[in-house]
């Protein structure tokens, strides 16, 4: 059992994942300290223009991982994939070129507000590498090569960290030229390690496969990462440099608490859509209810371990002693996502990503109305503006059920039904508790009532819990279990 847990490669990319996360969770905090609210701001705009860019790339990456996972046996058709996406990913990157001359000639006020342009040049080439990056990382993750995985998830938190501990060089030149090297350094590795093998011969047809299945993809995740920029945007664009600084202090904090599960999740995702692609309903029903239980467990249970622990960091960094229902907000905002697990994953699988597409772009549209109905009439805070996200979140996961096949889900086409079977009583319970539990400890400062929502999700959740810790056990055992043969 030994031999086969430390030549467990699962194992050992977890564990690269996770001291990349403690190494970005310390330097983010250090980071946070150091700049202040209001220059971490200005960071955080400057990471809001990479991380949006790095979605628009029109579903390419994801289109490559499903194509190149359905078309696994055929060697010459998984070349002339990624061909297709290479030269697809050097037009997009032509556009963003043509849009950064635009910016320049533009008297944007945005970008004075937050001092931007002179970064500018150095954000433009970590964009049009990271296009590339992504697209590879697709070739990798499929081939399951997890050192080239590990090595570019985590090569920029290394550097940052040895930039922010080590020289004691935190400013946000140093921070930018961090991200400048590291995805470099990623571009170099993806190209030299050889799994990027081209076709001579690419058509049209085989261009549009990329596109066409990418197109929707694309749809379906920019909605969804586009609920959380625009609600950033928002955020700077109506409250102050200083409070948008929380609010991204809350939102990086907090979303680094699943991060080490969302890495599992990332390689496992080519086996999950082979497994899902299949035509028998029963077995489809038998693997979401699988996946869905375990990650919805663990994702439930680590955040409601972490409110606690938020509270403690608040009141250590004084800087950020008032954000902390930010903090708590923005993590129990991932909880109404993570319940929609599986049931995305599926319709993937089965080609149905127009209709999932369709979804996202209804829940953001819902979210902007959300957003606006709650900041521009009500007036709320910046802290509370996560609320917009939770509702629509609820409704994005609740849509993917009603979509799928009742023999699937095992849904009755009934609405009560549709919301139990996204949302259990034995986890909407503690869902709800724990929203109320911070408004309280906000108000009244009771924060032994943080550990209230842990207590009562473990008592409501104890069999899935120890069939949680049975599946950890068998991964741990068995890394084979992950593999796409």
């Amino acid at each position: 059992m030994l031999k086969a847990i430390l030549g467990n490669k699962v194992l050992w990319y977890m564990c690269s994942r996770y001291m990349t996360y403690i190494l970005q969770f310390i330097t983010t905090l250090i980071i946070a300290i150091t700049l202040g609210p209001e220059s971490f701001g200005i960071w955080s705009f400057l990471l809001l223009i990479i991380n949006f860019f790095n979605i628009v790339d029109f579903g390419i990456s994801n289109s490559l991982s499903v194509l190149l996972v359905q078309d696994k046996l055929n060697i010459v058709n998984s070349k002339k994939h990624i061909s297709s996406g290479i030269f697809i990913t050097g037009i997009i990157s032509l556009l963003v070129l043509m849009m950064y001359f635009t910016a320049l000639i533009l008297d944007i006020p945005l970008l004075a507000k937050y001092n931007a342009k002179n970064y500018l040049p150095y954000i433009l080439i970590v964009i049009l590498i990271s296009y590339f990056n992504k697209l590879f990382s697709s070739v990798y993750r499929v081939h399951n090569k997890l050192f080239e995985i590990a090595f570019y998830q985590s090569i920029i938190p290394f550097i940052l960290f040895l930039l922010v501990i080590v020289l004691k060089k935190g400013e946000i030149t140093f921070l930018v030229g961090a991200y400048l090297l590291g995805s470099i350094l990623s571009l170099l590795l993806f190209v030299l390690r050889g799994d990027i093998v081209l076709s001579k011969n690419i058509s049209t047809s085989n261009i549009n496969t990329v596109v066409q299945k990418g197109i929707w993809l694309f749809l379906y995740n920019s909605a969804f990462y586009f609920i959380i920029y625009t609600m950033s945007f928002g955020v700077s664009l109506l409250y102050t440099v200083e409070e948008y600084g929380k609010y991204n202090f809350a939102y990086t904090l907090s979303n680094a608490v699943v991060l080490l599960i969302d890495s599992f999740t990332f390689i496992i995702f080519p086996k999950m859509i082979d497994r899902l692609k299949s035509t028998d309903e029963i077995y489809c029903k038998q693997t979401i209810d699988t996946i869905r239980s375990n990650y919805t467990t663990i994702i439930h249970l680590l955040i409601y371990l972490a409110l606690p622990v938020f509270y403690l960091f608040c009141m250590i960094i004084t800087k950020y002693s008032d954000a902390y229902r930010a903090l708590c907000l923005s993590a129990l905002a991932l909880i109404p996502y993570s319940n929609a697990f599986g049931l995305n994953t599926y319709l993937i699988a089965n080609n149905k990503e127009r209709v999932l597409s369709l979804i996202s772009i209804g829940c953001l549209i819902l979210n902007i109305v959300f957003f606006n109905v709650l900041t521009l009439v009500f007036s709320i805070p910046y802290d509370m503006v996560f609320l917009s996200i939770i509702l629509s979140y609820i409704i994005y996961a609740i849509c993917c059920a009603v979509t799928i096949n009742e023999n699937v889900t095992g849904c009755r086409k009934n609405v009560y039904n549709y919301v139990v079977y996204t949302f259990p009583l034995r986890q909407f319970i503690p869902y709800i508790v724990a929203i109320g539990v911070i408004f309280v400890v906000f108000h009244y400062h009771y924060p032994f009532l943080l550990f209230l929502p842990c207590f009562i999700f473990v008592l409501f959740n104890k069999s899935h819990i120890r069939n949680l810790m049975k599946v950890i056990v068998t991964i741990v055992v068995k890394p084979q279990v992950v593999d796409l043969d």
